[in-house]
């Protein structure tokens, strides 16, 4: 082989060597127009990644824990409109950010917590509480709820709505129902009852389903004589069915229970009363 013939092939085989060496300023461009392909020859797409594996994408900062930033940035011609990944360098945050508008899921469904979500969005944590609502106001302007609505318009909401400090739970529409369970009021334990408050109550009206005492004016019934209800107060310093005031103090009164027994006790008082003016109009006709 001739001198002059290898010479042109060793200059043509290092100069193909050196355009493969890594530059710090070089860049890989493509044209303005047609699609790119990795993983794929038939890209529908400006760049189109496909791969067997995942992830398909990686990207790898050089520093470490939160020194290691790197997102993805969208942008249009004049800004940018947001970004996906780990912009700050302060914490290990991973960012979903709009600078326009909103996020939105328009299908599937969305968990915290899971990775299987059996609702629209589920949020699940081994520990409580499980969502926190904050505002970044303090004290009374701390607002915020929790609002539902369907296509027409809201349907009620529970949470903090104004300055007040006060709880709401509010129902535009309907009722609020328990269904199950029980409710406390200034209480954490309301023991075998629906409702347990540790208070006062105030209201115009209430409505207690109860039996009566309708049976004293029967027949058949039993009326003690005046003189047995003395030794009974003498005895137990009480009238009979009513609890004492060790009793009640201990137990409290059952309303619809308690008004039951007082009528009773009016009742008997009627019958007692109705015997002594017979017994004074049997006395005045004897003596005419």
């Amino acid at each position: 082989m001739k001198k002059s013939h290898v010479k042109k092939t060793l200059f043509f085989s290092a100069f193909m060597v050196l355009c493969y060496i890594p530059n710090a300023n070089s860049q890989n461009k493509f044209p303005s127009t047609g699609n790119t392909g990795i993983g794929t020859r038939s890209p529908a797409r400006p760049l189109e990644i496909e791969s067997a594996t995942a992830p398909i994408i990686r990207l790898q900062s050089k520093e470490e824990g939160v020194k290691s930033r790197g997102y993805l940035e969208y942008y249009d011609s004049n800004s940018r409109l947001g970004y996906i990944g780990f912009p700050s360098s302060s914490n290990n945050s991973l960012y979903i950010t709009n600078d326009l508008g909103n996020i939105i899921v328009p299908k599937g469904r969305f968990g915290v917590g899971t990775t299987s979500p059996s609702r629209q969005m589920e949020v699940y944590n081994a520990s409580t509480p499980i969502m926190s609502l904050r505002s970044n106001r303090a004290g009374a302007q701390g607002r915020g709820y929790l609002e539902y609505k369907n296509r027409n318009g809201r349907m009620g909401y529970v949470g903090f709505p104004n300055d007040t400090n006060n709880m709401y739970l509010r129902n535009d529409i309907g009722n609020v129902l328990i269904p199950a369970g029980k409710v406390g009021i200034g209480t954490s334990n309301p023991g075998a009852y629906k409702l347990a408050v540790n208070g006062s109550i105030r209201a115009k009206e209430c409505v207690i389903e109860t039996g009566w005492s309708d049976f004293v004016f029967e027949a058949d019934y039993e009326l003690r004589s005046l003189e047995e209800v003395e030794t009974y107060i003498a005895e137990n310093g009480h009238l009979p069915e009513i609890p004492s005031a060790e009793e009640v103090v201990k137990n409290g009164v059952k309303l619809g229970e308690m008004d039951s027994k007082l009528l009773m006790k009016i009742e008997e008082l009627t019958l007692y009363v109705i015997a002594l003016q017979k017994e004074i109009e049997e006395l005045k006709r004897s003596k005419k």
